[in-house]
């Protein structure tokens, strides 16, 4: 009977079908070996330590327990993923990372931080960041794991990344130095759109590189800073002796900040002197809610409207990892900072100021 079906049909039926059985299917004859031996119809794929998923226009494959000798298989069959989710490092253990060259079609990923934890992961970032059609890298922190100041991502990790037009980059649980972030923005000066560091921690002596090199950006209209970098407080004055501009950002819509120490002063400063006019929303994540007080009466005499937001972390499950992320969406990583006496020797010294006095 299915000799009368034309491929298109049996195409349409075949997505219907789970993993095991579009195993079997494929290997009824020759003719349906070569027309399903490649699961084409597969765009998005979400890596965890006990699981799979696959999915596509309209459908979701769970594939449970999996192992080296089902996951190499699977991606070889799989050569149009467009997004590509791992979940843990862990996930990846016994799998030679020389599979995912095989991934050619690769638009966007989704890591877990803990994969910059040491030089054991190298080989897998090398292959993650050679996806040449990447325009989404989102490093997040897992939704089990504490904020580790032993993820560093290094410069020649983000000198391996092959993509030319990167527009979406978000790093958080992982520590990065003013160096590393003045090289992504060198690289995606023509290209990056969004940038999220509000999950990150960056050396505040770091800040004149990181604003200069966020200042450079083209096209930037998203940016949320880390509250290492800078946020809201009534030491900054004592802390700055020439305050950071994004004056040159002429791009810019949208900007989120930490308050550390609620101050009206320091926040009209901030709106008046740092942010270009051109800003439409600032998102202040102020668990005090005392700045939302403070300028209650002067909300409607700013330019740009804002928005009061907890620091809470959260998960917005995408629907092509079926409800299964382990990844955090959302996460600040504020002060206080944790002295870590075992970092590597190439970050000999990092003064991470907390707005509370380390």
């Amino acid at each position: 009977m299915l000799d009368i079906l034309s491929d298109d049909v049996i195409w349409r039926l075949f997505r219907y079908l789970d993993v095991k059985s579009r195993t079997r299917f494929a290997a009824v004859n020759t003719t349906f070996y070569n027309l399903f031996n490649k699961w084409e119809d597969v765009l998005c794929c979400s890596i965890r330590v006990d699981g799979i998923t696959l999915s596509g226009k309209g459908f979701i494959l769970e594939v449970d327990q999996h192992s080296e000798s089902i996951i190499v298989p699977l991606l070889k069959r799989c050569p149009l993923i467009r997004k590509l989710a791992i979940h843990d490092e862990n996930a990846l253990r016994n799998v030679n990372s020389n599979v995912l060259h095989n991934l050619l079609n690769v638009h966007e990923i989704y890591i877990s931080s803990n994969f910059f934890t040491d030089s054991r992961y190298d080989s897998v970032i090398e292959s993650l960041f050679s996806f040449s059609k990447l325009h989404l890298l989102h490093i997040q922190q897992r939704y089990n794991d504490d904020k580790c100041h032993r993820n560093i991502i290094c410069e020649r990790q983000v000198a391996k990344l092959t993509s030319t037009s990167l527009s979406d980059i978000k790093l958080q649980g992982v520590v990065v130095t003013g160096s590393v972030l003045k090289l992504f923005c060198f690289k995606y000066q023509k290209t990056l759109e969004k940038l999220c560091l509000l999950g990150a921690l960056i050396p505040s002596e770091d800040a004149p590189i990181c604003f200069q090199a966020i200042n450079n950006l083209d096209h930037l209209t998203c940016l949320t800073l880390a509250p290492s970098l800078y946020s809201i407080s009534t030491t900054n004055k004592a802390f700055f002796k020439n305050y950071p501009s994004l004056k040159n950002s002429k791009m810019l819509k949208l900007v989120a900040v930490y308050v550390s120490k609620p101050d009206i002063s320091q926040l009209k400063l901030f709106l008046q002197q740092i942010l270009p006019s051109n800003v439409e929303q600032l998102i202040l994540y102020d668990e005090s809610y005392r700045i939302a007080y403070q300028i209650e009466q002067e909300l409607n005499e700013f330019k740009c409207k804002i928005h009061f937001c907890r620091a809470d972390d959260i998960i917005i499950d995408s629907y092509w990892m079926n409800g299964k992320s382990e990844l955090i969406t959302h996460t600040v990583w504020k002060p206080p900072y944790k002295i870590n006496t075992y970092l590597p020797a190439m970050v000999s010294f990092f003064f991470f100021f907390s707005h509370n006095k380390i």
